[in-house]
Parts: C-alpha cells; sequence; structure tokens
C-alpha cells in the first residue's frame, strides 16, 4: 500500500461527540478566532508537537474519542500520517507571512476532504 493510499482513505466509522472530535472544534474556533486578526496575505499554520518532534499539521481526524489521526508534512513535500492520543500531543497555532512563492495553507479539521485542484 502506498502513503498516498493511507492518505487518501476514508475513516471508516464516526467517533461519538466527545473527546477528540469536541477538541478539534475547539481547535476550529481557535482558528477562526486568529484567522479575524490576520492580514490578507496572512494565514493560520497549525504545528503538531508529539513523540515524533514538531511537524506543520495539515489534515487532523478524529479516529476514536480519544485519538486523533494526523496527517503531518515535511518541507520536501513529503506527508506522514500519525496515530496519537489527545494526551500524547499538543498544537501550535501561528500567524504566518508566507514567504515569495510560499502557498497558503489550509487545515483540514474534522471530516473535510481536501479539495481536487
Amino acid at each position: 500500500m502506498d502513503i498516498r493510499d493511507v492518505l487518501q482513505a476514508p475513516i471508516e466509522h464516526e467517533p461519538r461527540p466527545n473527546g477528540a472530535s469536541d477538541f478539534l472544534c475547539r481547535v476550529g474556533d481557535q482558528i477562526e478566532l486568529l484567522e479575524h486578526g490576520t492580514h490578507a496575505e496572512q494565514f493560520v499554520r497549525v504545528l503538531y508537537a508529539g513523540a515524533f518532534g514538531i511537524r506543520r499539521a495539515v489534515d487532523i481526524q478524529p479516529v476514536s474519542s480519544d485519538t486523533l489521526r494526523i496527517v503531518v508534512a515535511e518541507s520536501d513535500g513529503s506527508q506522514h500520517v500519525v496515530l496519537s492520543s489527545l494526551s500524547q500531543c499538543s498544537f501550535m497555532l501561528s500567524i504566518v507571512t508566507p514567504s515569495t512563492g510560499e502557498p497558503r495553507e489550509k487545515v483540514i479539521l474534522g471530516f473535510a476532504r481536501p479539495e481536487k485542484t
């Protein structure tokens, strides 16, 4: 199985409406709050800190009431999937002004799927 298959695989079940789902709703609320205070060229970047260090999160999905599936992106364009319990990870929200040629990011929270471009 290729990593692209894992990244695009649908989550088979819907988690209970507590724990991880509630946490993602709160993260989404915080991102929205921060976005209201940004300039047009800025965006909010989500950094994940866990057992594998600090990585840029691009997709965060609840897997169960206390587990998250986090897709992290490396600077070389590769992506990895991390499964983590809520108690074993932290997130930092940063307002970023991208350098020339750097694309705007949008973190996917919950069950939304990335738009095809």
